[in-house]
């Protein structure tokens, strides 16, 4: 077969270095029926069009047929310790790539591949193999010789099971099964301890892997039912690190994941003595889950086995009552209590960190000699045998008051049960209005929202109200955008009931149970000592960050315009009273100005209004003695400044990403009357 002169190579050189379309067409027909030169290889390598980008390396592949030419082939298109054959339309592998030494990263993404050969543990080198968006069905199990594997990328593909190798593959960090057609993960993928990301979304996965327990370096997954991709997994990560902490068993571990991920039928199948297992482990979602479980079974015991005179109860784990009241109480009720388990005991209430040393007693409760009910149950039982109304003295009005909201307000969801069933049994004060609205949209049962609501309604006859009611927003939001769709949510159901609720108290309540809310209220609520009292609550040492307490999301400071869609507001005076402050961080809050007053402010040592609009300082900022650090970024000042010179005491001042910077910036230079009076502050422009 004819091959091709020196010259006639650097023709086609040409031809194919010219980046035109017709020129390394015409290239390619000439190469056509001929055997290609390895000097054109890398070249031809880079040809490529916006529809076929890897042209050149497939037409390579078609026409390079010979072993010991691949074999060079495959060396040229090495890039480092690289081989990437990806969007090369490939049927299937070139098997003269295993004879590559130190290959460590293989892509071979987007192709048409139906299978994967078991030659493909010979390269034991490899490190990364990338085989996405191919035709898949089956993986070797040959992969397992790869032990030096740390990426396995798979998604995309047909994959409906995998075979049990994942224990050999003892340094594997990153594995993407997403879009498969996975219904299980093997268990043998708990030997790879150093996993930190496993990819499962897209997949028939109903039940969450057991495995995933065991891998305690794993940071990054996605596809376990009940969770979002965008929001982040800790509660799961928590619980799987305390429990590689406990004594529990395989299958005790088993079963507090079934709790947590709230799996209905699995939990129904608990014993009561393997829910108290669960109730040990110290993580607030698992224990909640699993008293909500317990009260279900409760609810239906008491029908069978109501406490009553001749009872006797005692305590397992800790609960919000006090000792001494309950054993008051259950006396002139005629039932006896114990501080210990004991034979005679009929009813059993269980708490958080429940233990269970009193094994055979336990038993008992297996076999349903004994029943047991949780804190709602034992609470609402004393409201109807005592009190008929929960708030019948003065004396104890406002405490009693004081203790439902501190429940609502923990954020629980026990505790707002609770709270639902203290207000059912006794009545509903027009004080607690808005806690039992905080209820209906932040309860997560369907039935304690319900009861909520009918107790709103008997309390209320505002039509607005009701509206709200009707209303079937959720008070719950996570992620970066929360605060920004708890103001926009709250800003709607204020419109519709302006004056029929305390929207100072129902957005502080909102603050305590989610940790949002905070922006609404500073914007809306005019109580001066209420605004006082929240700012109080976030001080730190002598600090405030304002700052995180308001402005969690704020303009770009980028984009000059950005700005031109947010209010200017003014600055909380009530700041101003605590004189004690020495560290001040009001960033990106859309202060407008700074009152002359700051200079009540007389300990404060570090100032930041980063990010505002204001367009002078005040002229009492030099009597701020103690001040050392000042940061005026970011605002529109349309001239330097002049109190500054009356600063002296400032030993940095950052004055940089002033917004009139694209027109006229007056911070390009430092005035020399500043200089002079100010000639060992740092300046930062």
């Amino acid at each position: 077969m004819h091959t091709f002169t020196q010259q006639e190579i650097d023709n086609l050189k040409s031809l194919i270095i010219n980046d035109q379309s017709v020129n390394f067409n015409l290239a390619f027909t000439l190469l056509e029926n001929r055997p290609i030169p390895p000097q054109l290889y890398n070249i031809i390598a880079n040809v490529g069009t916006n529809e076929d980008p890897r042209k050149g390396i497939r037409f390579l592949f078609e026409k390079v047929t010979q072993e010991k030419d691949r074999i060079i082939l495959i060396n040229k298109l090495l890039r480092g310790a690289t081989l990437d054959l990806s969007r090369c339309h490939l049927q299937e592998l070139p098997k003269e790539m295993k004879h590559v030494s130190k290959l460590r990263v293989l892509r071979l993404d987007n192709n048409n591949l139906e299978e994967i050969p078991t030659w493909i543990g010979e390269i034991n080198s490899l490190q990364s193999l990338y085989l996405d968006n191919n035709s898949l069905k089956t993986i070797p199990a040959s992969i397992a010789k790869l032990d030096r594997l740390q990426v396995l990328s798979l998604s995309n593909n047909h994959i409906s099971s995998l075979p049990d190798f994942f224990s050999h593959l003892t340094n594997l960090k990153n594995l993407n099964l997403e879009r498969n057609r996975l219904k299980v993960i093997p268990q043998s993928l708990r030997k790879c301890v150093h996993l930190h990301t496993l990819l499962l979304k897209g997949n028939i996965i109903y039940t969450v892997p057991d495995v995933l327990l065991y891998l305690h370096k794993l940071r990054n997954f996605s596809g376990i039912p009940g969770f979002n991709l965008q929001q982040p997994k800790k509660e799961l990560l928590e619980l799987k690190e305390i429990l590689a902490k406990t004594n529990l068993t395989e299958k005790q571990c088993t079963n507090c994941l079934m709790i947590f991920h709230q799996k209905k039928r699995q939990v129904q199948k608990l014993t009561p003595s393997e829910l108290i297992e669960a109730l040990k482990v110290p993580h607030d979602t698992l224990q909640i889950r699993t008293l909500d479980r317990i009260s279900e079974i409760a609810h239906t015991a008491l029908k069978k086995h109501p406490l009553q005179a001749g009872s006797s109860i005692t305590f397992l784990g800790k609960t919000n009552f006090n000792k001494n009241e309950v054993r008051s109480q259950c006396k002139e009720l005629g039932i006896n209590y114990s501080s210990k388990l004991q034979e005679q005991l009929t009813h059993i209430i269980i708490g958080l960190g429940a233990d269970n040393t009193a094994f055979t007693t336990l038993q008992e409760l297996d076999k349903g000699q004994i029943t047991y009910l949780t804190e709602k149950e034992l609470q609402q039982f004393f409201n109807e045998a005592t009190s008929p109304y929960l708030l019948e003295e003065n004396d104890t009005q406002e405490g009693s008051i004081q203790n439902i909201a501190t429940l609502v307000y923990s954020g629980m969801q026990e505790n707002m049960a609770l709270a639902v069933e203290i207000l059912k049994g006794g009545g509903t004060p027009k004080e607690l209005i808005e806690e039992l609205i905080l209820i209906t949209k932040y309860a997560k049962d369907a039935k304690v929202r319900k009861e909520a609501t009918k107790l709103v309604e008997l309390s209320t006859k505002s039509s607005n109200v009701k509206k709200i009611l009707k209303d079937r927003s959720r008070l719950q939001f996570k992620g970066r955008d929360a605060e920004k769709k708890m103001y926009k949510l709250l800003l709607k159901l204020w419109k519709s009931a302006k004056k029929d609720i305390n929207w100072d108290k129902l957005a502080y309540g909102v603050y305590k149970c989610s940790g949002n809310g905070l922006r609404f209220f500073f914007d809306f609520c005019k109580d001066e000592a209420f605004r006082s009292k929240v700012l109080s609550e976030h001080i730190k040492g002598s600090s405030l960050n304002y700052y995180a307490m308001y402005a969690t999301y704020a303009p770009d400071y980028l984009f000059q315009y950005s700005y031109n869609h947010y209010q200017p507001t003014e600055f909380p005076k009530e700041i101003l009273s605590f004189s004690d402050l020495t560290t001040l961080d009001v960033s990106n809050c859309r202060i407008a100005y700074l009152p002359d007053e700051i200079s009540q402010l007389e300990n404060l040592q570090e100032l930041s209004i980063h990010g505002n609009f204001l367009l002078e300082l005040p002229t009492t900022l030099s009597q701020l003695k103690k001040l050392r650090k000042l940061d005026i970024s970011n605002n529109e000042f349309k001239q330097f400044p002049s109190i500054l010179k009356d600063c002296t005491q400032l030993e940095e001042v950052n004055i940089s990403n002033n917004r009139k910077q694209w027109s006229n910036n007056p911070f390009h230079k430092i005035p020399d009357e500043i200089k002079q009076a100010l000639p060992n502050t740092n300046f930062i422009l």
